[in-house]
């Protein structure tokens, strides 16, 4: 079959072959029907919440495909029994495992590497806003700087204060930020500490 696809075949295309009379083009028994029934309800489902959770900047691997593919027939027919056999599977089930395993790492390994530079382009997205506001904050302090020698000496006194309780807010604020992220990194910490009774 792989010489005639031209490319290595998967364990449902095998079924099909193996478990369907080509005289009447139905399965040879209701096992069979209902396996692949359920093989192709599952198949359809995980796709779509496959396809629904990639990042269209990186498309699916090609590889995600037959792992989900190969999932989905393990669940269909009730997964290995105690010997590593998989109904329908034949010879292919000994490959089943580790090809699996390896794509699963793969694909983990991709995921992490989305995240960590989606990660970075926000970081990088946040610090040049800041950069941003303090240009501005400079603008409006040299603005205000101008306007205040024209004021009468009353209102520069009020602004000044309004000024200062403003700064004064915003330190206690921030001392506030500070202690609470204190104390939950203590809190983390004697988590860390604490002996695990569980592993006793």
């Amino acid at each position: 079959m792989a010489k005639e696809f031209g490319r290595s075949v998967h364990i449902d295309e095998v079924f099909q072959q193996t478990h369907i009379r080509k005289d009447t083009g139905q399965f040879v028994d209701e096992r069979s029907n209902k396996t692949y029934e359920d093989f192709v309800n599952k198949f359809s489902q995980a796709m779509s919440e496959a396809a629904s959770s990639v990042d269209e900047s990186h498309p699916m691997d090609p590889g995600l495909e037959d792992t989900i593919r190969s999932k989905c027939w393990s669940d269909a027919v009730g997964g290995m029994t105690t010997k590593g056999r998989l109904y329908g599977a034949g010879d292919l089930a000994r490959h089943l495992k580790d090809t699996q395993s390896s794509r699963v790492d793969v694909n983990l390994k991709r995921k992490a590497s989305c995240s960590s530079s989606r990660d970075k382009e926000e970081i990088g997205q946040l610090k040049q806003r800041l950069a941003e506001n303090d240009v501005l904050i400079r603008q409006l302090q040299q603005i205000q700087s101008v306007v205040m020698q024209f004021l009468p000496t009353e209102a520069q006194t009020t602004i000044q204060n309004i000024c200062q309780q403003q700064n004064t807010n915003l330190d206690q604020q921030n001392g506030e930020q500070h202690q609470n992220q204190q104390e939950e990194d203590d809190q983390d910490k004697n988590q860390q500490d604490s002996p695990n009774y569980e592993d006793y």
